[in-house]
């Protein structure tokens, strides 16, 4: 014989596995299209200001000028927007923790154009993950919103 203790079954647990809350589908593929097309929007429009800055064209208030202007106005409108989308997406597809750290880094760094894209893409990328896992198919500009079934 040895002399080893016997083994004793592990205790039975009390608890149950958590279940995770149900999932929109439809306003986080709604939210991931409003998104990028902001993020093109934004871009798109910060290419603008940088163009018109490097031709020597600079913001006024009248004249060849106010082009400039108008553009810097919609850039800065777009990244605020674009932001605003960000943070909402997170909202709709991270826990309350997560949700409220991506925020901040959202809002941290939106303000450099081209290192903003970072956390927008990342929020963008995680969306796209969540809707592939639930069997939608995701292209560039998100989901179909008509293989969506409707709640």
């Amino acid at each position: 014989m040895s002399s080893l203790a016997p083994i004793t079954p592990p205790p039975i647990l009390d608890y149950e596995t958590p279940v995770l809350p149900p999932v929109n589908l439809r306003h986080i593929a709604w939210r991931q299209r409003v998104l990028t097309w902001a993020m093109i929007l934004y871009f798109s429009s910060v290419m603008v200001v940088v163009i018109l800055w490097v031709t020597g064209l600079r913001p006024g208030i009248s004249g060849p000028g106010m082009l400039a202007m108008t553009a810097l106005v919609f850039a800065g409108s777009m990244g605020l927007h674009s932001c605003v989308c960000a943070c909402r997406l997170c909202v709709a597809i991270y826990s309350g923790t997560a949700a409220v750290m991506m925020v901040i880094f959202i809002i941290g760094t939106i303000g450099a154009p081209y290192v903003g894209i970072i956390p927008l893409a990342l929020v963008r990328n995680r969306a796209g993950k969540m809707l592939r896992s639930h069997g939608l198919e995701v292209g560039f500009i998100g989901a179909d919103m008509r293989q969506i079934p409707m709640d």
